[in-house]
């Protein structure tokens, strides 16, 4: 009966240490922190180090001409602050790109495949209480996200009057 107290108790002690070890090493880092506030939506491209104080958000977004149809080819020029990337349209009109400033503006320049602007606007990000995207009057793209939302589908299409900009409902 001794014997088996003894065992109980080394394996007591044991577990205590082994979940005392696991616990003291539980709280991220300065560094780690930061690392996981950019992290990349897989299978988006990453857009590079842009101040994301206020957190970061992915677009998944389709770009159309007037008529509907794909813009085929090209590239989307995004740009936050003094950072910007030059990202290029994927098959069937598609950008996915992570690593965007939550809040705050971001200008966006859509390019055709043979280096003429199609359009370009300024994007506006900031919270709110609703996921919403429209375009002003005055050709600025308003996005409003909530504070849980990760990723938000936009549709821009080119038009006369530059590009507008709409929630992607479809995905």
């Amino acid at each position: 009966m001794k014997i088996y107290r003894r065992c109980f108790c080394l394996a007591a002690v044991l577990a205590a240490c082994l979940l005392a070890a696991a616990c003291a090493n539980t709280q991220a880092g300065p560094e780690e922190e930061e690392a996981s506030a950019a992290v990349a939506v897989l299978g988006y491209a990453q857009f590079p180090g842009a101040d994301l104080t206020e957190g970061a958000i992915s677009i998944s977004a389709l770009f159309l001409e007037e008529d509907g149809a794909a813009v085929s080819g090209g590239s989307v020029l995004l740009s936050a602050g003094q950072v910007s990337a030059d990202f290029p349209l994927g098959d069937g009109g598609e950008l996915r790109v992570s690593g965007l400033p939550r809040i705050g503006d971001v200008r966006l320049t859509l390019v055709s495949q043979d280096a003429q602007e199609l359009g370009s606007m300024t994007i506006s990000f900031a919270q709110g209480a609703v996921i919403d995207a429209s375009t002003s009057e005055d050709g600025v793209g308003y996005v409003t996200t909530r504070a849980d939302t990760s990723v938000v589908s936009l549709e821009f299409t080119v038009s006369g009057e530059g590009l507008l900009c709409a929630l992607r409902l479809t995905e």
